[in-house]
């Protein structure tokens, strides 16, 4: 790990997709292939929700299959004029992922961008299922702390507090998982705060609004409202 961290550093710092792609390898195999190795296989380990098995290759989720099964569908087909170059709909491109792996953007950071878009009066929210492994709590949790901006101090400053949602199993308002927000004025002209959030939701993995679609959708129409998560 400190050998992964200090070459993903030297990425970090000169972005050329030579330097970011052998630093990738050398987090890969000393850190990541140790569980990413046993999982993306059906029977395996799932790596977006570390309470389930993989079911199916690659994606884990039996949803991607029927997605792709959805799509390829006569009727589907027809409704979306599909170009003659394509014959099927896949859940991923294979292509494109190769097209990204030719470049330092897998490996870099989007921090910038994001504190440009909270300095410009534009909301942020990062929200996750607490049992994904791929994008976890932890690791999302650190680079919202760390992120340079001029709500860190304050953001920093505060604990993950329990947030409570209308379960549609029981009917009953009861806690669904963390959040902490801020939100900041970022400009002497403009009187508009910019919002900052963290929300995360219990029994859920990478596929949040899968899992949990009743406490997703509370999320969204929170966010986009305006309501707070308290």
């Amino acid at each position: 790990m400190p050998r992964c961290m200090e070459v993903m550093d030297i990425c970090l710092k000169n972005p050329d997709p030579a330097v970011c792609n052998a630093a990738l390898s050398v987090c890969y195999e000393g850190v990541v292939s140790w569980y990413d190795d046993e999982s993306s296989y059906a029977g395996g380990r799932n790596r977006f929700d570390i309470t389930l098995p993989c079911e199916v290759d690659f994606m884990c989720y039996v949803e991607a299959v029927r997605v792709e099964e959805y799509l390829n569908t006569p009727n589907i087909w027809n409704a979306l004029s599909v170009p003659k170059q394509i014959d099927k709909f896949n859940i991923s491109s294979d292509a494109i992922a190769r097209s990204f792996e030719r470049t330092s953007d897998l490996e870099t950071s989007v921090s910038d961008q994001v504190a440009f878009l909270l300095q410009n009066q534009v909301h942020f929210l990062a929200y996750q299922g607490n049992s994904d492994l791929a994008c976890n709590t932890a690791g999302n949790l650190r680079w919202a702390n760390s992120l340079a901006w001029k709500g860190q101090p304050e953001f920093t400053s505060k604990s993950l507090r329990p947030w409570k949602s209308t379960v549609a199993v029981t009917g009953q308002n009861e806690i669904v998982g963390t959040m902490k927000e801020v939100r900041v004025r970022t400009s002497d002209i403009a009187e508009i705060e910019s919002r900052f959030a963290i929300v995360t939701v219990d029994h859920a993995g990478h596929m949040l609004p899968q899992d949990r679609p009743d406490v997703a959708f509370d999320v969204l129409t929170r966010w986009i409202s305006g309501a707070a998560f308290d």
